[in-house]
């Protein structure tokens, strides 16, 4: 039995190997990049030179580690000395830096910190020339607790230089600030809604609670005590105070159901999500994993737009990129490192735990749901016990027990703070809500931090150690993937031995003259034919054909969606459609006969485009209505193909030829299945006729018409959907 395998993604491989190249960038002492510079170039030429497929593949592979090694020599910003920064100690300067971060409040004032600052002047002369730059982190000081300072903005700071010991920061109490505006009209306004959303929670919420929610909207831990901080860190859930792709992905739920809700089109919505969300990560502390979480949704959205096949490497690949192309400095930071740990986790361990979960019979919600948190904590465990010498057991039991109250807060932390800028009094009654939550929260984690022995110290583990296991977790992932896949195809084998010919409705003629009387469940006394349209061609079987199909699908452009006019009625309930489809649905629209008759590959694009649009409607909505329902994880493509569009065309010709369909009795569902069956038979027709090159103009007027009856049978089916789930929450809903 032969297992399949993907095949080789060579952008996530340049990215792995560029980041490796900026890990040994590390241990080369900066300064070096004139020369660093010349071995990728010649051997990116080497590349391209020579038409040897070995050579050209290390040429490349070594082109890429060294380019790594070049970039990170050349951004790396040098770690100062202890033995230059003590000349600095009470030194009186002027610095301009800028804020990173959230500030803290102390006992006299607030500390703040600023990074790589420049030195604008400094009372001793013979430092003034040696010191134009402090690369690295300062920890600043000011005995003021009313000013407010906006993170990300440029400050002049006048004050002295404290430096202590070698093991701490350089320290610089600060006697003046000044606010040099440097920075945008965008990031400066976002600052200042960041410090009017921390107002709002702090004046309606107590101290404890209110530091908390400030945490977990801005990530923003000033407001949060010792007290408080111990207890998350304990309980494995200090990753909540870190905005990241939990805090984007409730968001982007929030706006895309609201957008849904008003009507906006798919891609106008795509544009203003990442607005608002590239906002909202100013308005944070802006760390890499909001950043991270903010361009794989992009890249996932894009993707989806395109059609195109998605990896679940590729996304997290590309953010790693553009955020160490921004700044390489990152590859060192810890939130850097843990957020992609996390993610990695998911997409490695997450699918072979949800298998484990659902063969001992938990439910399929349930199992998805502690899968994920199982699979993040599994991928950040290793790597946080090496930064923090310790890791809590009890972080396995309570992410997955709290994450509902984190996904609850939220959004109404979002709404306190909405309702609060238009009326005072609302924000009181919203309140205790918020409270009672954050009540049950902390129960359960003061819970689990005080059983005893369940935060485990081990101290410094050696970074080989580290390595180690995180090979052996993907070796046992890669293991029991394989064994699970080999144990379905074992079963899909023995079904399909003991399956008959599928027994399906069929309808004779293309425009039925009982369609009516069917759609009302009306019976004519006629006999249906129990058996699928007999053909002596199937394109859709044919994998020359669907290879051909899916290179030519791929090589096209997405259709243009142009602005349609105000009476423009659609033939679909487009609120009703599934989000990627209401998009699909308006470039359907705008391939109009025109465009159609210029190439016969848009009829060809077109006409995948229908069957796409009708089969992922049809698909998701039947197995509701099959006795036992069904699973469409069992249902899979006859041919691997990278279109999307195409492989739910192929996932909807296997569905609608297999005996799962005949699991229902309704003889209206029956009727409709059996007319969709018809219509995918007219559809192979149209395969032919693209593929023979038969006359264009009869081959646009039959795909027009095609296209019609597909759009009738899909309003109708959608309509049937709706009206037997409102009969059914009616028998449910209780008597009064």
């Amino acid at each position: 039995m032969s297992i399949k395998r993907l095949q080789n993604d060579y952008f996530v491989m340049f990215c792995s190997i560029f980041i490796l190249g900026l890990f040994i960038a590390l241990y080369i002492p900066t300064g070096y990049e004139k020369i660093l510079i010349w071995p990728p170039i010649i051997l990116w030429f080497i590349s391209l030179k020579y038409n040897n497929r070995i050579l050209i593949s290390v040429a490349l592979v070594i082109a890429s580690l060294l380019s790594g090694v070049f970039y990170g020599n050349l951004r790396r910003i040098p770690i100062a000395q202890f033995s230059d920064l003590a000349r600095l100690d009470d030194t009186t300067a002027m610095l301009t830096a800028k804020i990173n971060g959230d500030y803290k409040y102390t006992k006299n004032g607030i500390a703040f910190e600023v990074n790589n600052a420049e030195v604008r002047e400094i009372d001793d002369k013979d430092l003034a020339e040696t010191y134009t730059k402090i690369p690295g982190r300062i920890l600043c000081y000011i005995n003021n607790k009313e000013i407010e300072l906006l993170n990300k903005h440029i400050y002049n700071l006048k004050g002295k230089f404290s430096v202590y010991l070698p093991e701490q920061s350089v320290r610089f109490i600060v006697e003046t600030i000044e606010d040099t505006n440097s920075e945008s009209l965008f990031v400066g306004f976002a600052g200042k809604v960041g410090l009017k959303v921390r107002e709002v929670i702090v004046r309606y919420l107590p101290e404890r609670y209110a530091g908390v929610i400030v945490g977990f909207v801005l990530g923003d831990t000033s407001l949060i005590s010792k007290e408080d901080k111990s207890l998350f860190r304990e309980t494995g859930i200090s990753h909540l105070l870190a905005i990241s792709g939990q805090h984007i992905m409730i968001i982007i739920l929030l706006l895309a159901s609201l957008l849904h809700f008003l009507n906006i089109p798919p891609v106008s919505r795509i544009i203003l999500i990442s607005i608002l969300l590239s906002f909202y990560a100013f308005v944070t502390v802006g760390s890499p994993s909001v950043w991270r979480a903010i361009i794989m949704y992009l890249s996932a959205a894009v993707s989806l737009h395109l059609e195109v096949k998605p990896s679940p490497l590729r996304p997290v690949s590309i953010a790693a990129f553009l955020i160490l192309l921004y700044d390489p400095n990152y590859i060192t930071d810890v939130a850097f490192i843990l957020s992609f740990s996390a993610v990695l986790g998911i997409i490695i361990f997450s699918r072979p735990i949800n298998v484990l979960l659902h063969d001992i019979g938990l439910p399929a919600f349930i199992s998805r749901y502690l899968s994920v948190s199982f699979a993040a904590n599994i991928g950040t465990v290793p790597i946080g016990t090496y930064f923090f010498g310790a890791f809590s057991t009890a972080s396995l039991v309570v992410n997955p027990l709290v994450l509902w109250a984190f996904a609850y807060i939220i959004p109404m932390s979002f709404l306190l703070v909405a309702v609060s800028l238009f009326n005072n009094v609302l924000g009181i009654y919203i309140f205790p809500i918020i409270r009672f939550t954050l009540d049950a929260f902390f129960f359960i984690i003061s819970f689990f931090a005080n059983i005893a022995g369940q935060y485990v110290y081990v101290g410094n583990m050696p970074a080989f150690v580290v390595a180690l296991i995180y090979c052996f977790l993907f070796l046992l992932a890669s293991l029991l993937t394989k064994a699970q896949i080999v144990a379905r195809l074992r079963r899909k084998q023995s079904k399909k031995n003991k399956l008959v010919t599928p027994l399906l409705l069929s309808t004779q003629d293309e425009e039925n003259n009982h369609t009516d009387k069917i759609l009302t469940n009306e019976d004519d006394g006629r006999a249906y034919s129990l058996k699928p349209p007999a053909r002596m061609f199937y394109p859709l079987k044919s994998a020359e054909i669907m290879t051909k199909t899916d290179e030519i699908l791929c090589s096209l452009r997405r259709p243009f969606i142009k602005d349609f006019p105000e009476n423009f009625v659609p033939e679909l309930p487009i609120n009703e459609l599934r989000l990627e489809n209401q998009n699909l649905y308006y470039q359907i629209k705008s391939l109009n006969e025109e465009q159609l008759k210029s190439d016969y590959d848009k009829i060809l694009q077109s006409q995948v485009f229908i069957m796409s649009l009708t089969g992922s409607e049809f698909l998701p909505r039947i197995v509701a209505h099959l006795n036992p329902v069904t699973d469409l994880k069992c249902i899979k493509p006859r041919f691997n193909v990278k279109d999307k569009n195409l492989e739910i065309t192929l996932t909807t010709d296997s569905m609608l030829y297999s005996s799962l369909l005949t699991r229902t009795k309704d003889r209206t569902l029956i009727m409709l299945i059996s007319k969709f069956q018809n219509l995918y038979s007219r559809g192979y027709n149209q395969f032919e006729r693209i593929m023979q090159q038969s006359d264009i103009n009869e081959t646009v007027e039959v795909h027009l018409l095609l296209r019609k009856n597909m759009l009738e049978w899909c309003k109708n089916f959608i309509e049937y959907d709706i009206s037997l789930k409102k009969r059914k929450t009616e028998k449910l809903r209780p008597l009064v």
